[in-house]
């Protein structure tokens, strides 16, 4: 009875949030399966197949009924619903497109990038190195498969392991309290993190207090694959969205005293969330972008039905 009990308001679940526009969870990366803040209505991406998508329920993805969207369409991971077109942008594996020497595959990869310089990248013949390009000036910055104007995107901004660095542990170029272990050529994707108040050092390899963080300027503020930047540090006065193509309630905020250092995003107030068009705190009907936040009437209307 319990398991009928169950089934029954499982599938009574899947049927509302089909027409449910809005959601609770706070998982935006496309690479997790994750129900963090998701009410037992909300339904949440499939990372290996963006056509599918899972239901949460207790905030937890229930992987014994994976759900697929209707022919034509796919599942967006930032308004948690299907919506149409067969392609999707989901989860971008850095290590399959950011490289830096020719790969076998020279069909799927004709192209790769310098470790030390984004302005340029090298055409490969088979496995050999054809010739060098720079980029041109409106497009300055090659992302592993393309020169493009973000340079945040470079292929440099990406832990990177050399033959000679295997076995060993590598900082991370984005962020100077991550290091990562070598385990194969390439972009490493084993990694820890130092306790709280320690950089990692990478000339004595470990974490430390002693040392500052030399994360490089052109590194900074790094945008994931899910469009937000984790790590965000003031290069001048002002605000910015962490998502620039969500309406979330969450944004950075740099004042003349902290350029140049780390800061932690902070939240609109009542039901508010950012517009990274405007960079102000609006109404969610008032922002262009999808938005992940529900108003915490609606959320609690919702959890006083669904319990």
């Amino acid at each position: 009875m319990m398991m009928e009990a169950t089934l029954s308001l499982l599938l009574v679940l899947v049927v509302t949030t089909a027409a449910q526009t809005t959601s609770t969870c706070t998982n935006t990366d496309p690479c997790v399966l994750n129900c963090a803040g998701c009410t037992n209505q909300d339904l949440v991406h499939d990372p290996e197949d963006c056509h599918n998508y899972y239901m949460c329920f207790n905030e937890q993805p229930i992987p014994e009924m994976p759900l697929t969207c209707p022919d034509g369409e796919h599942f967006n991971y930032t308004t948690h619903q299907c919506v149409p077109g067969d392609e999707c942008d989901g989860c971008v594996d850095m290590s399959a497109v950011c490289h830096y020497h020719c790969q076998e595959n020279a069909d799927q990869y004709p192209t790769h990038g310098d470790q030390f310089d984004c302005s340029t990248y090298t055409i490969c013949n088979g496995e050999d190195d054809l010739i060098t390009v720079t980029c041109p000036p409106d497009t300055p910055y090659y992302d592993g498969t393309r020169c493009q104007h973000d340079e945040s995107k470079c292929c440099s901004c990406y832990p990177y392991c050399t033959l000679a660095q295997l076995g060993t542990l590598i900082f991370d170029p984005a962020d100077c309290t991550k290091y990562y272990l070598c385990t194969d050529l390439g972009i490493p994707m084993n990694s820890g993190t130092c306790p709280d108040g320690e950089y990692f050092d990478p000339n004595s390899v470990q974490c430390s207090a002693n040392v500052p963080c030399s994360t490089p300027s052109s590194c900074f503020n790094k945008v994931n694959p899910d469009g937000c930047i984790s790590r965000y540090t003031c290069q001048k006065f002002g605000v910015e969205a962490k998502c620039r193509t969500q309406c979330l309630k969450e944004f950075y905020s740099c004042t003349t005293d902290n350029i140049g250092h780390t800061v932690e995003p902070l939240t609109c107030s009542g039901d508010l969330v950012f517009n990274p068009e405007n960079n102000l705190c609006v109404p969610v009907d008032d922002c262009p972008f999808p938005s992940s936040f529900m108003s915490l009437n609606t959320t609690m209307l919702s959890r006083s039905v669904w319990g």
